[in-house]
């Protein structure tokens, strides 16, 4: 047998082609459309954000204002109530509520400072009454001050005229004693001086 011997055709080349794709047919203008819509959601949450701060930064101002006003009003009638106020004890009786150097005053104020202060929700909140706190305990306490140091001098006044009529009452009772009449009018004096 012979073998026979294949022929083969030979290849024709085949002109090369340039397919031009346009991007719009791979959706690139669909494409675009979601990242412009994903450029106003960012810019829209950023700005749902901005509203949020100020939104909490509102309620704090309106937690902590709520809150002055409160501790305002308690410290009102701390002061000023007319039954049970500081204002309304006279003379040893507001030297007492004084206590030593002020304390018991203090202690009182710090009370209420404490009662309004525990109401609020978030250091924010406390830190913006704590800024208006200090000006209202300032003025309570130099309001406390100024009228024990009025009711000192009332008191005072009052003790010092107590010991007039003291001596005045131990001269009369002791007018045929010369030394106890003698002490007496001493006595009538240096209340007199004082």
């Amino acid at each position: 047998p012979t073998a026979q011997r294949a022929v083969l055709p030979e290849a024709t080349p085949v002109p090369s082609q340039a397919l031009r794709a346009d991007p719009a047919m791979f959706g690139a203008a669909e494409g675009q459309a979601l990242q412009g819509l994903g450029q106003q959601l960012d810019r829209a949450g950023g700005v749902v954000a901005q509203h949020a701060v100020q939104l909490q930064d509102l309620a704090n101002e309106a937690a902590a204002t709520n809150a002055d006003t409160m501790a305002a009003a308690r410290v009102d009638d701390y002061l000023f109530n007319p039954k049970t106020g500081l204002t309304a004890k006279r003379g040893a009786d507001a030297v007492t509520a004084w206590g030593e150097g002020g304390e018991t005053i203090t202690a009182d104020i710090q009370k209420i400072y404490d009662g309004v202060a525990g109401s609020l929700t978030s250091d924010a909140q406390r830190r913006l009454f704590d800024q208006r706190w200090k000006r209202t305990a300032s003025q309570a306490l130099g309001t406390a001050a100024r009228h024990v140091a009025s009711e000192n001098r009332v008191y005072l006044d009052a003790t010092q005229q107590a010991r007039a009529e003291q001596a005045i009452n131990g001269a009369a009772l002791n007018w045929s004693d010369p030394v106890a009449f003698g002490q007496a009018i001493l006595s009538i004096r240096e209340a007199a001086l004082e």
